[in-house]
């Protein structure tokens, strides 16, 4: 047993999480600075009903009121025609800036006599943080230019500094937040912001070095597309993998069905790729891409199941998924032999069970360990197996993964004695007395997003009926399932009399939200809500049940990949990147702060 290392890259997802409504969060703003205004106030020996009126109110008009503006000015800048999109995250790094300086301040009141150093110097120190954080998310999150992302950076600093000064000559009371000069002011806070933005640039230069050196790419600027395709759906991030992937063969296998009118009822499509790397970037929506061209294609019903293939076999591009519907067109558009008939296979050894149906001298098959983990089998693994169904009698075998139950992180390869397992499963078919079949279909999409684990091709339904006996198979756009959601559901759907019924899921990383990269079905959505979707799916395609002939096409495709062990060697890649983050930026960050108060003392 090998553990999957796709599990170390959650830890760069958890950073990530989602924000609140704009009113929450402005919300959160004021009654964060009034807050700060008030410790300041109490850090500074006045009396508690004081600080709060008076350090409550100075918090909110010096703190909250320029981290709004600047928020808002922020947004309108760089995002005018989706302002309201924006605000909210504009509005958290204001936020966030805005404690920074409160931090800042606080520090320099706290040590009093112990640091001789005037509070000014505390409050331009906070000033040159609130810069540097603003860099740091225009650059990374934003993925921003820097001759853009410098001046905008600067405008939470120049907004709170100037309200400061006007507070200083206007204002009903003194307040702790002081400057001597306004002009002066501005010129120390620019000096300390540049030490600060300096930090960053050699806390970047030396995070670029293991991706310079492995991939001959930018990691920091692999870093900012991350951010942009995660928060904003940006498919930049796609030319970067492009640099790292390479040109590989892999298949394509399409089993046709035409009902008695010749008329194109539904597709079960197995492409050789896996449906990753996450959102909308490569392969990830590779499902609902290919089944809605060809169901608008045939006005049939189109499965895409998960092939036996690992991470390694990402597409680099997701505009490649027009291209397999393209082939699948043309191929069932030339198709001519067709079988009328039809066998449904079982076989189990230990854990492993092999189901599927024979047409002809074809045969469809699925692989699971429910409820044990079903998760990835790479290429070869697959190969093999398919070659031992081969040596059973069948001159065509499509073979796919249920990718039903959701583990422990852990993958096979050859040699595991799950591999065995499958072997003698798969050993242990052989060609079934063949009858004349039924299929029916229906497909159903869901009221959520796709952080309830549904993407969007939603779910498909096959119910067979061979020698009067019905199986049915249910297809999610999902990334595996839940052990204990797949158990309700087959217990759900007992009362049918299938003499084989299971969830399949196509494995789409699509679903994978920013709360982490695993999302499998059943744990972010209501459960009862899918178990009725799916009784009501099933009952559709228990009525559409009608003759059908089913025709085996195979063909071998060329597209551009991810490539072989290429993820261990980003991941390890990753991980040393953010050992050193750990160590280098919190050290440059201390040394700039202590250089930048050395300078703002004099």
């Amino acid at each position: 047993m090998k553990v999957d290392r796709r599990a170390e890259t959650i830890n760069a997802s958890k950073v990530l999480f989602s924000l609140p409504s704009n009113k929450r969060l402005l919300a959160y703003l004021f009654y964060s600075c009034f807050f700060a205004g008030v410790v300041l106030r109490l850090a500074y020996g006045t009396e508690p009903f004081e600080s709060f009126v008076f350090g409550g109110s100075e918090g909110v008009l010096l703190l909250g009121l320029p981290a709004f503006f600047s928020a808002v000015f922020a947004a309108s800048l760089l995002y005018r025609k989706t302002f309201f999109a924006y605000l909210k995250q504009f509005l958290f790094v204001s936020l966030l800036s805005a404690m920074l300086a409160a931090v800042s301040v606080l520090a320099g009141a706290l040590s009093g006599k112990l640091v001789l150093v005037q509070s000014e110097a505390f409050v331009l120190l906070g000033s040159a943080l609130m810069v540097g954080t603003w860099f740091v998310a225009l650059f990374l999150v934003f993925s921003q230019k820097t001759w853009k992302a410098i001046p905008v950076s600067f405008t939470q600093s120049f907004f709170t500094l100037a309200f400061i000064v006007v507070w200083a000559k206007f204002g009903a009371f003194e307040s702790t937040l002081t400057v001597s000069s306004g002009a002066l002011a501005l010129l120390k806070s620019v000096v300390a912001s540049s030490i600060i933005l300096f930090a960053v640039w050699a806390v970047f230069t030396i995070l670029n070095a293991p991706g310079k050196k492995n991939f001959g790419i930018s990691t920091v600027h692999a870093t900012a597309l991350f951010f942009a395709q995660w928060l904003r759906g940006n498919k930049g991030l796609e030319e970067v993998l492009a640099d790292l992937s390479e040109r590989a063969q892999t298949y394509l296998q399409t089993v046709a069905f035409k009902n008695e009118s010749n008329e194109v009822k539904a597709l079960f499509v197995v492409p050789g790729v896996h449906y990753g790397p996450f959102g909308n970037l490569g392969g990830s929506e590779y499902p609902r891409l290919i089944s809605e061209a060809l169901d608008k294609r045939f006005n049939a019903t189109t499965f895409v199941f998960h092939a036996t293939v690992n991470h390694d076999f990402n597409p680099t591009y997701s505009s490649s998924a027009q291209g397999i519907a393209n082939t699948i067109t043309r191929d069932v558009e030339e198709a001519q032999h067709y079988s009328r008939d039809a066998a449904f296979l079982s076989s189990r050894s230990g854990h492993s069970r092999v189901d599927g149906y024979s047409f002809g001298d074809t045969v469809f098959l699925s692989l699971s360990r429910a409820p044990l983990t079903t998760d990835d089998i790479d290429l070869s693994t697959g190969t093999a197996l398919r070659f031992k169904a081969e040596s059973r009698g069948f001159k065509h075998v499509a073979l796919v993964d249920r990718h039903n139950s959701v583990g422990d992180g852990k993958v096979f390869e050859m040699g595991a004695p799950e591999y065995f397992e499958y072997e003698a499963a798969v050993d242990a078919l052989k060609p079934e007395y063949s009858q004349r079949f039924l299929l029916g279909v229906s497909k159903k999409h869901f009221d959520f997003d796709l952080k309830s684990g549904v993407a969007g091709a939603g779910l498909r339904v096959a119910v067979f009926e061979i020698g009067g006996k019905r199986s049915c198979l249910l297809l999610f756009d999902a990334n595996n399932v839940l052990s204990e959601f797949r158990e309700k559901l087959l217990k759900e759907l007992g009362d049918y009399g299938f003499e084989f019924v299971d969830l399949f899921t196509t494995d789409s990383h699509s679903v994978n939200t920013i709360n982490g990269t695993h999302n499998p079905l059943g744990e972010h959505c209501n459960q009862d809500y899918l178990l009725a979707v799916s009784r009501e799916a099933v009952e559709e395609a228990l009525e559409d049940l009608e003759p059908c002939k089913a025709a085996f096409l195979d063909k071998k495709i060329s597209l551009t990949v991810f490539g072989a062990k290429r993820q261990n060697e980003l991941i390890s890649t990753i991980n040393s990147v953010i050992s050193i983050a750990k160590i280098v930026a919190p050290l440059a960050l201390i040394v700039s702060v202590v250089v930048a108060l050395l300078l703002l003392a004099v």
